[in-house]
């Protein structure tokens, strides 16, 4: 629930700029191409890591519609290794992959969390990949989702990260995410009309995601 209330605040804020009379639909020719949340993001080094993520995001496709494009953050600093939170940087830290773990929405929306580890094997941070799913049959996706980027990212609450028992990766829980979706202008489509010029606020994507 509050996510869809995060899209309908972006309705209502587009208000005086489109016409919103008709049901928000995204325009399917500005989806991404990738299908996966490794397209466009963090490579995993490890095999086993590699084949265990894989294998997870082909049980939690997305239940319709398509994957935004990886965004990609990071935490340089963490007072624990099994619950970090905060504002996170954009980008990604350099070193070596300790242990990832991965968790997901109800919608299946994805996040993974790689412990990243120095040339002591000290744990210098953490990598965060996001990956939404994209609903192009959900009245409340907001137009033009996929074109606009996510500028930040914060987890109030924290991430519970969980050792792996039986498989390569462990896993996470996340109440309340945010991400900061940015600006758009350009086309789009609202309902069955389209315009050429559509000028979208940003808005705050809460998601909160689980094993």
């Amino acid at each position: 629930m509050k996510r869809i209330m995060s899209f309908v605040l972006l309705a209502t804020l587009a208000v005086g700029t489109i016409s919103c009379g008709q049901k928000n639909k995204v325009n399917s020719s500005q989806l991404s191409s990738g299908s996966t949340v490794f397209t466009s993001g963090i490579t995993y080094g490890n095999a086993n890591t590699s084949s265990a993520l894989s294998s997870y995001l082909s049980s939690y496709s997305c239940q319709s519609g398509q994957r935004h494009a990886s965004a990609l953050f990071y935490l340089s600093s963490a007072y624990s290794t099994t619950s970090i939170g905060g504002t996170f940087t954009k980008g990604t830290l350099s070193g070596t992959q300790g242990t990832t773990y991965v968790g997901r929405s109800a919608y299946n929306d994805i996040m993974i969390v790689t412990k990243m580890l120095n040339s002591s094997g000290g744990v210098m941070g953490f990598n965060v990949e996001l990956a939404y799913c994209v609903d192009t049959n959900n009245s409340y996706t907001p137009p033009a989702f996929v074109s606009r980027g996510i500028s930040a990212f914060a987890a109030p609450y924290y991430i519970t990260l969980t050792e792996p028992t039986s498989s390569a990766i462990g896993r996470l829980y996340a109440s309340q995410t945010v991400a900061y979706v940015d600006p758009y202008q350009g086309s789009c489509t609202v309902g069955y009309q389209s315009y050429s010029n559509c000028n979208l606020p940003q808005f705050y994507l809460y998601t909160s995601f689980g094993q």
